[in-house]
């Protein structure tokens, strides 16, 4: 996700977008393919930087969509949205989410972490790094 690099079985790693050391959340929407090296060594427990987060919007939102948002799933794409509404500020329950508002409402919660608990950022690397 972070890294822009091509992941294999090898190198993969499961990410807590929104590190679980600040605020255990193991919901679908904070969880996202990364880089091992990336992962283990340069994020770590720290939050994406605003920027980091907007930058990887699509990639977060294509991960999304293939991951827990395809139609043909009937379980995913409930469990997703009703996760989503339970943990993040800002989603009504009566509406339909999608991909865009549970991004809006993540980096709210985003926000809250770093001014409330003073949670640490990660800077988004250059492409060359």
């Amino acid at each position: 996700m972070w890294s822009g690099k091509r992941l294999v079985p090898d190198t993969l790693d499961i990410d807590h977008c929104l590190p679980w050391s600040a605020w255990p959340c193991g919901d679908l929407w904070n969880l996202m393919p990364a880089h091992r090296q990336v992962n283990q060594h340069s994020k770590r427990e720290r939050l994406p930087s605003a920027e980091a987060l907007q930058q990887a919007g699509p990639a977060i939102a294509n991960w999304w969509a293939a991951a827990y948002l395809r139609p043909e799933n009937e379980v995913l794409p409930v469990r997703f949205a009703s996760e989503a509404r339970a943990s993040l500020p800002g989603l009504l329950v009566a509406e339909a989410i999608n991909g865009h508002e549970v991004q809006v409402a993540m980096a709210l919660q985003r926000m809250r972490l770093r001014q409330n608990q003073g949670v640490p950022e990660w800077v988004w690397p250059t492409r060359s790094s």
